[in-house]
């Protein structure tokens, strides 16, 4: 599987189809890349509030990065990193 460099991806918005017999958020924006567990946060609408996902990267074949014109809404952005070790894992084959 080929990942994009997720430091390019990171806050932009998704669609993510998975491979047959997973289900998760079909629309998300990226948060960080845990490289050690093989997972992406994702933020996703849900009604009128806000869930937070870790979707595994085998779990998804196909994702597609969204145009948007204007800025990520702030409140989407701030969930996009763990609280207490924001950009954890944003760029690709560095140690933390």
């Amino acid at each position: 599987m080929i990942v994009p460099e997720p430091d390019r991806a990171h806050i932009r918005q998704v669609d993510v189809s998975y491979v047959d017999g997973v289900t998760g958020p079909a629309r998300g924006r990226i948060g960080d890349l845990d490289e050690e567990s093989g997972t992406v946060r994702l933020v996703c609408r849900s009604g009128r509030g806000m869930r937070v996902d870790s979707v595994p990267l085998d779990d998804v074949a196909r994702a597609v990065i969204r145009v948007e014109f204007r800025p990520a809404p702030e409140d989407e952005v701030a969930l996009l990193s763990e609280p207490a070790d924001p950009g954890r894992g944003v760029r690709e084959g560095e140690d933390s």
